[in-house]
Order: structure tokens, then sequence, then C-alpha cells
């Protein structure tokens, strides 16, 4: 297990080709904990997190494998295409796991030392959601690729 001396991890969305965030709205309502012995915890958060600003969460002291944030709301990401366009992504995650490279210790109070990845490099990309100058795409719970989004923030985000 890896020694930490700090009980906070910075939040971001995984980099996108082609599009830049300039927000995005994480709404944790609690945090279950596995404490890599077969036990979890769960500790109230009731707190909105922006990603996109690497916005950190508090992880608790002890031995941590993964952490599960339950969401209370959907999760939010807007910005626009590097070669023009706005996007805004409104997606009904749910919760989301994040799971450790390797196991972590956490024994003090520090600065941040870990990163708790939202999905993988290039989850949404500009071409993904054709989008194109002068164009506007809103990716909501009806869109074709609502499904796809949200899974990739709920099933291939990490931490290291």
């Amino acid at each position: 297990m890896g020694l930490l001396s700090s009980p906070m991890g910075g939040l971001s969305f995984a980099a996108a080709n082609g599009l830049i965030y300039t927000q995005g709205a994480l709404p944790v309502s609690t945090m279950v904990v596995d404490r890599c012995n077969g036990t979890t915890e769960t500790i109230t958060v009731n707190q909105t997190f922006d990603p996109v600003d690497n916005d950190t969460i508090t992880l608790p002291f002890g031995n941590i494998c993964s952490v599960k944030l339950n969401l209370s709301n959907r999760v939010l990401v807007g910005g626009f295409g590097t070669a023009g366009g706005l996007f805004g992504l409104s997606l009904d995650v749910g919760s989301v796991t994040i799971p450790f490279d390797e196991p972590i210790t956490v024994v003090a109070s520090s600065t941040v030392v870990r990163t708790l990845q939202l999905a993988d490099t290039n989850w949404v990309t500009a071409s993904l959601i054709d989008l194109d100058a002068q164009e506007i795409v809103i990716v909501g719970a009806n869109h074709a690729l609502h499904n796809q989004l949200r899974d990739a923030i709920k099933y291939d985000s990490a931490g290291w």
C-alpha cells in the first residue's frame, strides 16, 4: 500500500480531443470507501464539486482501495470546441466508482496528492458529438450518446 500524507483527492474530467471544458458539476451526496479488508465506510458529503476547476474531495484516514461517489443529481459538463461551437452534457450517472491503481493509506492532512479522474481519455470528443463551428450541441437524457457518455464516467473512472 502507498503511504499518503494527504486526505484530499483532486477531481478532474479526462482529456477530450477537440474540446475545452469550462464548467462542470459533480453533486456528491455520499462517499462509500472500500477499506481493502471487505468492509466499507459511508460518509455524508452533500456537496457539488467542479472537476473542471480540479475541486478536491476529502478522503478519510485509513486504508482505501476505491471510493464510490453516490450522486444526488446529474453530472454537468460544458465548454467549447477548439474549432468553434459550444457543448453541454447533462448525464444521469447515479454513482461513480473510482478504484485506485494501488491501495493507499491516508495518514495525515497536507496537500493534494491523488487524482480522481472521471472517465478515460477521449471519452467524449468534438467528432463524437459532431460539434462544428457555429453550432451548439446538448447531450441530455434523450440524446443517442447519453448512455455511452454516462457509462464512460460511471465505469471508466480511476484514481492514482
